[in-house]
């Protein structure tokens, strides 16, 4: 079933789906259309042109989507500063940046939405200091 949209529409839409991603962004919230759709339109794209250039881009998106969450992950992994007593900051790890960075890639690499942490006290994560 083809979508009824121009050639040169859907790769307008296939590239701003895969800008969204690369801006952080998850394909449920892409406003213009649903991800599903996208997927049909650089499938018949592809079929039409005997290829996989569209298929590929959205692949790259996704890749871009997963960067952008790790490298934030790494950016505020240690946002938490304090000073000693000599005046020197200290940067601490943050827990719960890694928990959503570890929720982050259990999603995007496997389609889950929870975090099976079942019996685990996620208080008890919380440093002490």
């Amino acid at each position: 079933m083809e979508t009824k949209y121009c050639k040169n529409s859907k790769i307008d839409v296939i590239k701003k789906f895969c800008n969204h991603l690369g801006n952080g962004f998850s394909k449920e919230c892409f406003v213009d259309f649903d991800y599903t759709e996208v997927h049909k339109m650089a499938e018949e794209l592809d079929n039409l042109n005997n290829s996989t250039e569209c298929m590929n881009l959205i692949e790259k998106g996704y890749r871009a989507y997963k960067f952008f969450w790790e490298e934030q992950g790494i950016k505020n992994m240690n946002p938490v500063i304090e000073t000693d007593a000599d005046g020197n900051e200290i940067k601490k790890f943050d827990r719960s940046i890694w928990m959503f960075m570890y929720k982050m890639k259990r999603e995007v690499n496997s389609g889950q939405t929870e975090i099976p942490f079942e019996g685990m006290n996620l208080i008890s994560l919380k440093t002490n200091s």
